[in-house]
């Protein structure tokens, strides 16, 4: 087996141990590792045995419950390679630091054994030796009394002794009231009264004194021997130790407390749900994000979010998280509250258990308003043109192209727009008239334009239309002729009034057309109109030739594109 120490290496380091440690005490521990009786063969000499109680124990009873885990663990080195070593705290004693050696004797003893020695400072002497025996008492679990009518004890039995320490003498003859802790005497005194009238069995938790001042949780079951007359009545009483389940309680509830106290200085809103979607908790905030005076539940947040579609993911996460357990983020909005706009809201769902095992829910709620207004001017800063407030030429291309993924050829027509005459605007009244034109030219493409039309500015004086609908290609001439009639026209400017003209090209989608071939067709077909200087929108077909040329030389003429902030100039 790998790592187990050699049987005479053992045997030796164990003597080695005993011999160092003249405090030792041992025990005898079975294969399952039960305490039993040290061999007669085993040479205690100057050490002692550590006491064996009547009932099956073993050296997990001997350490607090912190250490448990830790000697659990040394026993399974033990199983595996002989020697199992681990740092302890007695219950006897939990302020000193013990060694617990746990080693396989059996070849010389037939038992494993389990050595307690104390710790051994730096210069390897002992840092103390024990005053007396190390006594490491083991609690009964269950103990039985007998009382009469009036709760006076009649007898007990000698786990009553070893379980809360008092003696047969002290308390046969007194009142078992006399020793319940004053917080639990009127729940005490009803169930006992309960019992009297029903003849039958009641059980009451309650702390119990103990003969060295301290108290022990208990469960009391009381037993009516079903006797009328008084003085024959005889109420058995059994009684549980339930301290370790108690001081578990006590625990949740101080772990309980301070999750509260966390999630009211959070600025989070907490929400947390039990198995069946009834709240258990909210906090504050919580309450203060939905904006309700009443009891806080997952009803009241869907009440609060404005739209139906997402009041129905929100439900449907709810419903996901409590069912399988999976977990879920998303973003709200929520009813605006008197006297303020609407909010958005981060929301998560987080999928939890409690103490049992049952499954449950947390929401998480964020109000991030703030964070998504901003995000939001990002995306619009980043997507459309400063100027005019149009979308700018990468997103009308994107546009296109996911058009393009999804659209029929006669779903939608490309409309290009230029303004006629327009360096000379820039020129003679400068460039913030030309802004200002700009600006005019934008607003009328606007007001022509319908629902899911998209409007683009793609640089200088350029200007996009993309109009969407059914059998566009039959009609894509008609809007362009409304696109020059609401264009064309008087525009007043600050430094004084002129007539805007613009020339106007037209293309519609064709297969295999791609947001740049249809750009192109579209700008091509603008340039036949700007050609003819008739005023007329041209269409494309057989004229990219042409407008390529007339491209290529205004682009010259620029020195380049033109920027996407302020105009650019052209003819």
């Amino acid at each position: 087996m790998d790592g187990e120490l050699a049987v005479e290496n053992r045997e030796g380091a164990v003597a080695t141990l005993l011999a160092s440690h003249a405090d030792a005490i041992v025990a005898a521990l079975a294969d399952d590792g039960t305490r039993i009786p040290l061999p007669k063969s085993f040479p205690l000499g100057i050490h002692q045995a550590l006491p064996l109680p009547a009932e099956r124990v073993t050296m997990l009873n001997v350490v607090v419950a912190a250490d448990r885990i830790a000697v659990a663990a040394a026993w399974d080195r033990a199983r595996r390679q002989g020697v199992g070593v681990v740092a302890v705290h007695a219950l006897s004693d939990p302020d000193t630091r013990l060694t617990l050696t746990l080693a396989d004797v059996r070849n010389r003893y037939g038992v494993w054994l389990g050595v307690l020695t104390h710790d051994d400072d730096e210069h390897g002497s002992q840092s103390k030796v024990l005053a007396g025996p190390l006594i490491v008492p083991s609690r009964p679990r269950q103990a039985t009394m007998h009382k009469s009518m009036t709760a006076v004890i009649t007898d007990i039995d000698e786990n009553v002794t070893r379980m809360l320490g008092w003696s047969r003498a002290q308390m046969i003859g007194a009142r078992s009231s006399d020793f319940v802790h004053p917080d639990d005497q009127e729940r005490a005194v009803s169930t006992w009264m309960q019992l009297l009238s029903e003849y039958g069995t009641q059980r009451v938790r309650l702390r119990h004194l103990c003969a060295d001042g301290g108290w022990l949780w208990v469960e009391i079951e009381n037993i009516h021997n079903g006797v009328e007359a008084q003085d024959e009545i005889d109420v058995v009483a059994h009684v549980s130790d339930i301290s370790d389940e108690m001081a578990a309680h006590e625990a949740l509830r101080r772990s309980e407390q301070q999750f509260r106290r966390l999630a009211e200085a959070l600025p989070t809103g907490i929400l947390q749900l039990c198995h069946d979607g009834s709240a258990v908790y909210a906090n504050a905030r919580f309450s203060e994000i939905v904006n309700t005076t009443h009891a806080a539940t997952s009803a009241s947040l869907l009440a609060a979010i404005s739209s139906p579609g997402e009041q129905s993911a929100v439900q449907s996460a709810i419903e996901v998280a409590l069912e399988r357990g999976v977990d879920s983020e998303h973003e709200v909005e929520l009813r605006p509250q008197r006297g303020r706009v609407s909010r958005r809201c981060s929301l998560a769902v987080v999928a939890v258990a409690d103490q049992n095992g049952e499954p449950g829910a947390t929401i998480c709620l964020n109000d991030v308003t703030e964070s998504a207004r901003l995000r939001e001017e990002l995306r619009f800063q980043a997507t459309h043109d400063a100027l005019t407030g149009c979308l700018n030429r990468a997103a009308v291309m994107q546009a296109l192209e996911q058009l393009l993924s999804k659209g029929r050829p006669d779903q939608f027509a490309v409309i290009f727009v230029d303004v006629d005459d327009f360096k000379p605007v820039n020129d003679h009244l400068g460039h913030a008239a030309g802004d200002e034109l700009l600006i005019a030219l934008a607003e009328r493409l606007r007001n022509i334009s319908r629902d899911g039309d998209l409007i683009a500015r793609l640089g200088g004086d350029e200007f996009v239309l993309v109009c969407r609908g059914r059998r566009l290609s039959a009609h894509a001439e008609a809007i362009a002729r409304r696109v020059r009639d609401a264009l064309n026209g008087p525009v007043s400017l600050s430094s004084g009034q002129i007539d805007l003209r613009a020339s106007i090209g037209v293309t519609w989608l064709r297969p295999g057309a791609t947001a740049e071939t249809l750009i192109a067709q579209a700008d091509a077909a603008m340039y036949e109109s700007k050609r003819q200087r008739r005023g007329d929108p041209a269409h494309f077909g057989g004229t990219t030739k042409k407008g390529s040329r007339a491209r290529a030389s205004k682009e010259a003429a620029r020195g380049g594109s033109a920027s996407n902030v302020g105009n650019g100039e052209s003819d």
